[in-house]
Formats: structure tokens, sequence, C-alpha cells
């Protein structure tokens, strides 16, 4: 359960903002560099920097945080994603992988997640399953955590148009532990595709969180906040280029 705890906070607390339509005089599409910045201390600030090869495709991206993680990525022929790997910058160790299977209609089936067990082993470490409605929207996820007793968590996703707009978390049991609720602003989402954030399909929908809402129904939810905003500012692209917080967290981010 702590494991869950865990991921669930880091991937649903960054998700939380409320939208303010300020457009800067800059243009851009192509992610280039996300700089986050938590406090004044140097330790508190890292970036992650986005390659491309010349034909405009995505195949590295370096996260300069603590020891400092560089992605590799990897396509089949079609230019399909395979797999992205993380190296340690300094020793180029292969820290951990994640692969992904497809559906013959291209939507993603299943992403397979290993890291380096205690004896130094890649192995894997969770598998996230997807499930779609009619409509080709993923409705569900299902998560089997390996190293935890093959404990396994199940979300399910709610869609208003294009964006998920509801998420509720079950245990094993099927029992609902958590619900939150978000709202959108009308710009472009800067994480859409991108490939070290596929695994949480809120960076599936078209446009960017403004606001998230949780419900506990567990009582270990322990979150900054429970109702969670943010502001934005906008290129003339309609992709942010600054994001800020209301629990501190500051993003700038660069295009080409």
């Amino acid at each position: 359960m702590k494991i869950l705890l865990s991921i669930l906070t880091i991937s649903l607390v960054i998700f939380s903002c409320t939208k303010e339509d300020n457009f800067q005089n800059t243009r851009g599409l192509k992610l280039l560099s996300i700089t986050y910045k938590d406090g004044e201390q140097v330790g508190n600030n890292w970036s992650e920097l986005y390659s491309y090869n010349n034909s405009g495709i995505l195949y590295a991206i370096e996260d300069t945080r603590g020891i400092g993680i560089n992605y590799k990525l990897t396509y089949t022929n079609n230019n399909q994603l395979q797999e992205y790997t993380a190296y340690i910058n300094e020793t180029n160790e292969l820290v951990s992988k994640d692969s992904i299977v497809y559906h013959q209609n291209g939507s993603i089936k299943a992403i397979f997640s290993f890291s380096k067990n205690l004896d130094d082993i890649l192995t894997t470490s969770h598998i996230n399953e997807f499930e779609y409605n009619n409509q080709g929207r993923v409705s569900q996820k299902k998560t089997f955590f390996a190293l935890t007793d093959n404990y396994f968590s199940t979300e399910k996703y709610y869609w208003n148009a294009a964006n998920i707009n509801k998420v509720e978390i079950y245990d094993q049991k099927d029992k609902l532990l958590y619900e939150y609720s978000l709202t959108y602003d009308t710009n472009n989402n800067y994480k859409k595709n991108i490939a070290i954030y596929l695994n949480d399909p809120i960076n599936w929908s078209e446009n960017n969180v403004t606001k998230t809402s949780f419900t506990d129904y567990s009582g270990l939810l322990d979150l900054s906040c429970y109702t969670c905003i943010t502001k934005y500012n906008y290129n003339l692209d309609k992709y942010p280029v600054s994001v800020k917080y209301d629990w501190g967290r500051q993003l700038t981010i660069t295009y080409e």
C-alpha cells in the first residue's frame, strides 16, 4: 500500500492547476526543456532536456535531478515507440527500462517497467495494463506491483470530450480508495505523447489540467492539497511556457 500511495502522490499532485490565459509573444511546438524550481537551494532545482533526430523524432531525454539520468528512446521501423531505457549520466549504467506492447490498432495494451533489484539485476517492478471504451478512449489501468506480493490497483477513467475529467482508484478487492475530478484549460497539453509520461493516462488528454479536487475514502491519502490550483502562461501556439503550482513548484518550459 505504501508504494501505491507514493506513486499516487507523485502522479496526482503534479497535475493540479487553474486556468490563467496569459500569452507571451513567443512561438514553438517542439518541447526542448522543462526547468523545475522547488526552492532557492540548488538541490531543489533540475531540468529535463529533450533531443530529436534529423527527422524531428524524440530520441533522448536528460533528467539532471540528483545523479542525472539519460533516457534513450527506441522505435519500430514505422516510428512507433518501443521502449525507453534510463542510464546514469556519468557511468552509463542501466538503471531501468520501460517496454510498450500495442494492440493491432496502435493503442497501448501494456507497459512493462523494469528496475534494479537488491541483487543489482534488472527485473520487472510493475506492469500497467490498459483497457478502452467503445470510443477508443482508455477506460481503465490495472497496475501489478511485482515486488510487493503481486499487489495490484485499478484506476478507472471518465472522459469529457478529449480530456479525462474523473479518476477512481480501487484496491485489489475492488474497494474504492480515492477519486479525483479534473478541470482543464483549452490549450495544448505539453506532456502529451512524451515517453516518460505515458504511464499516466492523464497525460493522454488534449489539454492541461487546471484544477484537481480529491476525495479520500480510505483515510490514507496524504497530499499537500486536496483542491490543487496552478497558474499557466502560454506562448502564441497555445503551449505553456511557465507553470506555477499553488504548493510551491514552478516550471519554465521552452520550445523550438
